[in-house]
């Protein structure tokens, strides 16, 4: 018997988490999980509370697999250390340094202000309320303003009326730790880290003398995989898509092709671009041209907020590669983000999850990640001389949508200048200084003080680290048996209702017959008698 309870990327995008319990006819029983990825819902308190929130007791959990090392996929993993679980984590070698990275940034921003709720003044009589008076602390005014903010979140997230109301343990934790409120400490990340076993793509492990495991290059950001999960008794075989990639994407290979499994009895097919076609005419690099050569027309520099992880490293190869081919006047590039610098760093390691055009590049001498004009900035000394520069460059750094990192520094020194360009390369959520800039603000607020926003504002679409719908449902057919009238269950997971629900409409068009779900948070299937 094979069982499943959906903990997370359940009606949802973030947190993707999948408990197993598994009683074979013969043999020991045993309990695993595949993914235990961070819910990116709300901040600080219910930040917490949804994260903290498991259905299974971590204890009992024997083994993880691992499909890639996405905040969403991996960001849980530590408080799962932290609260028992004392097996081991099974992954490729590039997702376990990925991992290792991603895990203790979010470590690290647990304790910034980015993750807090916003200060906000409140009224004496609204406090009275809640039988405090004038006692009230700035901790007790957190707890509260994530109370309020809650009612907002369950209108997106409906799985959120099953967690408990816990407001008031987690308001004594805060008083107990001095307003400090953390999922995991530091050793639990290291911890963590030292319970990874990697296997390279395609070689077969077991992780359980009736289940072998096995990882196949899902394309999505290096190291990325899909697992195939098999029963080697009755050949029985489950696969997990984790995020399938983009074909064509610059660095890595492209999302591999899985062989057809005649014994397949279940999909568990991410669904965040279910509704979307790519559009294949627009070209980032072209769109980064442009706007390269305008910038540099005016003196002015450009601006590129980021993510650390395949973004920053993406918009690296297609400006070196732009600078290489002549189509844009040489121009220093500083990729300045610690965490982006690492990212690299795991990068330039492995060259055999290269596609063949990095591979061309390397053996003609012209690696992008080590162009003479590409600084890759580790200190904050390093980051302020940019501040008085007044050549043309390009920056390059985090976050990606403006809720911390270095980048906030480099917008106070070039926001007001209309010389100087803002380039959006990914999605801005509602909420975020990023959202404001691009919906066309003219005022914000950085670091605590207001900018007139003069520099010129430009988003550029193309980008996408997800395979479309039409890529979705190539993979899904694919691996599809053929000789077998049986159609295989399909999970989708890891997406909205506008993505799940178009992606279903799409596969029943092309085999009627095909039983699909879109499981809610906690819902539980027997996958095998």
């Amino acid at each position: 018997m094979l069982k499943v309870t959906f903990c997370g990327a359940s009606r949802t995008v973030t947190g993707s988490l999948y408990y197993f319990d598994y009683q074979p006819k013969d043999g020991k029983n045993v309990k695993f999980c595949v993914d235990a990825g961070m819910f990116q819902i709300g901040r600080k308190v219910n930040l917490y509370r949804v994260n903290s929130f498991l259905l299974f007791d971590p204890k009992e959990v024997d083994f993880i697999l691992l499909t890639h090392g996405h905040l969403d996929h991996c960001g849980r993993l530590p408080y799962l250390v932290k609260m028992g679980f004392g097996g081991k984590i099974y992954s490729t070698p590039a997702t376990k340094e990925i991992a290792s990275i991603v895990m203790s940034d979010a470590y690290k921003h647990q304790q910034t202000e980015e993750m807090s709720e916003d200060s906000e003044w409140f009224e004496e009589d609204f406090l009275d309320s809640f039988g405090v008076g004038q006692k009230y602390t700035d901790i007790l005014q957190e707890v509260i303003k994530a109370q309020e903010s809650l009612e907002s979140l369950k209108q997106k997230y409906k799985f959120l009326d099953k967690l408990p109301d816990n407001f008031a343990k987690i308001l004594n934790l805060m008083e107990k730790n001095d307003g400090r409120l953390v999922l995991y400490e530091k050793k639990d990340v290291d911890q963590t880290v030292s319970r990874f076993r990697t296997y390279n793509y395609n070689q077969t492990f077991l992780v359980h003398p009736n289940l072998q495991a096995c990882f196949v290059d899902a394309g999505h950001i290096l190291g990325s995989s899909y697992i195939i999960l098999k029963e080697i008794s009755s050949g029985k075989t489950i696969i997990f898509s984790g995020d399938i990639g983009n074909p064509s994407k610059p660095i890595i290979q492209d999302p591999k092709m899985i062989d057809t499994q005649n014994h397949l009895t279940h999909v568990f097919l991410e669904s965040t671009y279910g509704d979307r076609l790519h559009d294949t005419q627009s070209k980032p690099e072209e769109q980064i041209c442009k706007i390269i050569k305008k910038t540099i027309a005016k003196k002015g520099k450009i601006l590129i907020p980021s993510f650390s992880v395949e973004r920053a490293q993406e918009l690296v190869y297609i400006i070196v590669e732009l600078i290489r081919k002549n189509k844009i006047p040489p121009i220093s590039i500083y990729l300045d983000s610690p965490m982006a610098a690492a990212v690299t760093a795991v990068v330039l390691k492995y060259p055999e999850l290269y596609d063949e055009e990095m591979h061309k590049l390397i053996r003609s001498g012209q690696n992008p990640f080590k162009s003479k004009y590409l600084q890759i900035l580790e200190t904050v000394e390093e980051s302020k001389k940019l501040n008085h520069q007044k050549k043309s460059a390009i920056i390059i750094a985090g976050s990606g949508m403006l809720n911390g990192g270095r980048i906030l520094k480099h917008l106070r020194f070039n926001i007001e200048n209309p010389q100087n360009t803002i380039v959006f390369t990914g999605f801005q959520a509602p909420g975020t200084l990023g959202r404001a800039i691009v919906d066309g603000q003219t005022e914000v607020e950085i670091e605590k003080r207001l900018y007139e926003v003069k520099a010129e504002i430009v988003k550029i679409e193309g980008f996408s680290g997800h395979g479309d719908q039409n890529m979705l449902k190539k993979w899904l057919f694919h691996l599809f048996p053929h000789k077998n009238s049986i159609t295989p269950k399909v999970f989708l997971v890891h997406g909205e209702e506008s993505g799940a629900m178009a992606l279903k409409n799409e596969i029943q068009k092309s085999i009627r017959q095909a039983e699909i779900v879109w499981p809610e948070f906690g819902q539980e299937e027997i996958l095998w008698e």
